[in-house]
């Protein structure tokens, strides 16, 4: 994940992003989280995607 995460830092230059990995078909809840951000930004900005997304009616 660390050698995606340079690569990402690359691509996204001045921009902060996030990187979710989750398996399909389980119920055990476990996800593998990057980020290049501070935690507490980071958290913010994940807030606020999902409140926009609940608000259009969760389309993709």
């Amino acid at each position: 994940m660390n050698e995606v995460g340079t690569i990402l830092s690359e691509v996204f230059k001045g921009c902060g992003f996030a990187l979710l990995v989750f398996d399909f078909n389980t119920t055990s809840g476990h996800m593998n989280y990057l980020s290049n951000a501070h935690r507490g930004d980071m958290i913010r900005a994940l807030q606020e995607f999902i409140d926009h997304s609940q608000c259009d009616g969760g389309r993709p």
